[in-house]
Order: structure tokens, then sequence, then C-alpha cells
């Protein structure tokens, strides 16, 4: 048995996978398989949090609690350390994709895949 691979994987994917199946589908059982461990923060479990009770996409109230149930279940929550600029004043954290919980994370958790899995 070889080494776990760290990831994150972004709200959209736990709302794919128990909505319409698929390659999303397939992360979710390679997490419960162990193949994959998954690291969150609270943003990205509020960012879930707030995404199933999005009306278009009438999740009744149990699979609702099922979705977050698995991503908590599932999901080592980590603490990003605060950023600081670097002496030159370079500030990458100011781009948009850097400002959100997932870059930082997976960079601070030394992530080995990119949720990529759409491509």
């Amino acid at each position: 048995m070889g080494t776990i691979s760290k990831i994150v994987i972004d709200a959209n994917v736990f709302i794919s996978a128990f909505g319409w199946d698929g390659k999303p589908e397939a992360v979710l059982r390679f997490l419960e398989q162990q193949h994959i461990l998954n690291y969150t923060t609270d943003d990205i479990y509020d960012e879930l949090r707030r995404v199933v009770t999005y009306p278009k996409l009438k999740f009744s109230a149990s699979l609702q609690a099922k979705i977050l149930e698995f991503g908590f279940c599932w999901s080592t929550v980590y603490r990003i350390p605060a950023l600081r600029p670097c002496r030159c004043g370079f500030r990458p954290w100011s781009i948009a994709f850097f400002q959100s919980q997932f870059f930082p994370c997976s960079t601070s958790v030394k992530f080995n895949l990119l949720n990529n899995f759409y491509m």
C-alpha cells in the first residue's frame, strides 16, 4: 500500500457527487475507501453548508444533511496560518484565486493532487 494522497475537495464536487453522480461520485468513493485524504477549512465547509440550500438544487432537507455529514466526517479541518507579505512587497494572495480558501489550504497541507477530475 502506497502513500495516501492529500487533496482539497471543493464544495461543488460534493454537490455534484450527491446530485448527479459521475466523476465527482468516484472521488467520494476514493475518499470512503481511504485512497485519498481530504483537507478542508472552515470557509470551505461554510460554503458547502450555504450551497446545499440553494433553491435551484431542490435538495431535500435529508439530502442536505447527508451531504454535510459526509463532508464533515470524511474531511480533516485545517487551520491556515496567517499569510505575510514577502520582503519584495509581492502579495500573491491579492489575486482572487489566492483569496479563496481552496488554494491556501491546498498548499499548506502539501497536497498531492488538485481535484481536476473534471478535465
